[in-house]
């Protein structure tokens, strides 16, 4: 064992050298991405489960990925049990171990590059013990089903590294008792809120991993009764809990096919009846869904979205929608230094005091698409000790990190981001985006980002300032919303700057749809075009309010792009032509694109379409 604690030590040491030093003694290792702590899968495609002690294949592997970094399997397969303690975020495992009072017995003990420590330890005769997360706070168990990075392996420059070489003591017993606790202190030790539509999931899988030491039904069914009362918001009918107990408790501790640590959860449709939409916000936002606000540069979009936040933070009604109150998280990738001012302004229209309510900023941009950082925005959430109802990147371009936006590669792991936070707190994640550089009826990027939108919204704002709001990607279960408008309002935060000159900011105001522009284009084609769609919308116009109304608006009324196109032609207009029209007028304010269809600019009378 001297070998293998020492080989992470000295100059330049490779990773090979110690994979073969671990598998030597007969502990299974396996490769890691270089630079990363997940299974290389071209080499693992079943990750831990395909390590071995076969010097030829660990050979074959690092020829193959020279800088891979390693991992050695915990639990039975080398008779090993890991105490991972982490540091994140100021906060140190090693004092929540303190403060339960567990012994730490001196035994061989690896440093990880974020200061954390890897115990490793001796499973003890006659104890069968499986890897457990959480235990004490920021202090995980790796054993069965599970691995530990090795040194020498490197994370971003730091080597992983042996800082105690004593030989591997027995698991302390205090230590046995608490991986092997009675299940509802389980059930209980953490306040985590379940959330409708995890509940079924997550107590599955609490009820696996107690059935795997050994629980009988009776023992799980009662643990789950408490998570399912303390928990699950809300709780599900003692019915369901004790139904999910029964059908765990029929497969054998130890069963890898246990459905409570399976990745998929199959089950038959049951026939339960449909429950109606959990508004965030009535009519536009679903809790728990993927939102995008895209719009031009200087369209007001983020002044949309911080009116938004605040009235969910708050529990105001948003533009006369009913809001689900709740924290609310905001990454401001840009426009850092007038945040301050715009939420001042917003806090003296409202006659509200924003910092009395759970309204989170991090101006610090995050990296979603990169590895690791998803891990650090969860993590710094967490520390807030609030669970967010809604999380807002503003904008993707800023908060994507080094990836290619057209890159599928890098789009799948920024929208894997969006997942994994969207499920770790339940919450909606709305994405302020800009608009496509040819096509301004999407946000730009690849298409895949459009799949994975529960609703998209497009801001624009015409000649007169007046900033309207309306469907990019039509919602999936909820009807479409008719679009809004907002005026801007200038406030007064207050004390003159050194000139004397006041101190402002702006906030928005609901207002009507806004007036047609008073001048007319000034191309001939921009006319012609422009024209075409007035004839277009007068139908509509006339079968909605008939020929003696005038001054109507007819803002909900839309004409498709393509009907728009076709007749545009049809009257001889180039097609190479209406497309060089199309961009100046919207860019002017004559036209306003929602989605695939458009509409001209403000209210008309009839005698505006029949001129």
């Amino acid at each position: 064992m001297d070998e293998i604690r020492n080989s992470g030590v000295g100059s330049n040491p490779t990773c090979l050298k110690s994979a073969l030093s671990y598998a030597s003694v007969g502990i299974p290792v396996l490769p890691l991405q270089p630079n990363g702590k997940e299974p290389l899968g071209a080499l693992v495609p079943n990750g831990f489960k395909n390590a071995t002690t076969d010097s030829e294949v660990i050979k074959s592997w690092w020829a193959m990925y020279p800088t891979a970094n390693f991992g050695v399997v915990t639990g039975s397969a080398s008779n090993l049990v890991v105490i991972d303690i982490d540091v994140r975020n100021g906060q140190n495992g090693h004092d929540s171990i303190t403060q339960a009072g567990m012994p730490l017995v001196e035994t061989w003990a690896i440093q990880t590059p974020r200061g954390g420590f890897h115990c490793i330890y001796r499973i003890p005769d006659g104890h069968n013990i499986s890897s457990r997360q959480g235990v004490f706070p920021l202090v995980d168990i790796k054993a069965e089903g599970g691995y530990v990075v090795a040194p020498p392996s490197v994370i971003n420059g730091t080597q992983y590294q042996c800082v105690s070489e004593q030989e591997p003591a027995p698991l302390p017993n205090p230590w046995i008792s608490a991986i092997s606790s009675n299940p509802q202190q389980i059930a209980s030790s953490t306040t985590q809120d379940i959330p409708d539509g995890q509940r079924n999931t997550t107590l599955t899988r609490l009820a696996g991993h107690l059935r795997r030491p050994g629980l009988n039904e009776e023992e799980i069914g009662a643990a789950l009764l408490v998570a399912n009362r303390n928990r699950c918001k809300p709780p599900l009918p003692d019915s369901d809990v004790l139904r999910v107990s029964s059908s765990v408790a029929k497969y054998e501790p130890g069963d890898p096919v246990n459905p409570g640590e399976q990745k998929y959860d199959i089950r038959r449709y049951d026939g339960t009846e449909p429950s109606p939409p959990d508004w965030q916000v009535k009519g536009l936002i679903e809790k728990g869904t993927i939102v995008e606000i895209f719009g031009g540069w200087g369209s007001g979009k983020t002044f949309l979205v911080l009116d938004l936040l605040a009235c969910i933070a708050t529990g105001r009604d948003y533009c006369g929608r009913a809001v689900s109150q709740g924290p609310v998280i905001y990454f401001c990738g840009e426009g850092q230094r007038g945040l301050h001012r715009r939420l001042s302004a917003w806090s003296l229209q409202t006659n509200t005091k924003l910092a009395d309510y759970p309204f989170y900023c991090c101006t610090t941009p995050a990296a979603l698409c990169e590895e690791g950082d998803p891990q650090e925005v969860i993590a710094a959430i967490g520390a807030t000790n609030e669970t967010p109802v809604h999380v807002c990147f503003d904008t993707r371009a800023r908060n994507y990190g080094a990836g290619d936006e057209n890159s599928p590669k890098d789009m799948g792991a920024f929208l894997a981001a969006v997942d994994a936070i969207k499920h770790r707190f339940g919450c909606t994640v709305s994405v302020i985006h800009h608009p496509g550089h040819m096509d301004k009826s999407r946000g730009r990027g690849h298409s895949a980002w459009d799949g994975a939108l529960d609703v998209s919204y497009r801001v624009a704002q015409d000649r007169s300032g007046v900033l309207t709001v309306g469907i990019g990607k039509p919602p999936k279960d909820f009807e479409e919303p008719k679009e809004f408008s907002f005026k801007f309002k200038s406030i007064e935060l207050g004390p003159a700057d050194e000139d004397g000159d006041p101190i402002t900011s702006c906030v928005l105001i609901p207002t009507e749809i806004p007036l047609a522009p008073e001048k007319r284009p000034q191309g001939k084609v921009q006319k012609r075009a422009l024209s075409i769609l007035h004839k277009l919308e007068a139908p509509i116009y006339k079968k909605q309010f008939g020929a003696d109304q005038t001054g109507i608006s007819i803002a909900e009324h839309t004409i498709s792009k393509s009907e728009w196109r076709k007749a545009c032609l049809d009257a001889g207009i180039k097609e190479s032509s209406f497309y060089s029209t199309y961009e100046p007028l919207e860019r002017d304010g004559y036209i306003i694109t929602l989605g695939d269809r458009v509409r001209s600019s403000g209210s008309r009378t009839l005698r505006n379409y029949e001129s």
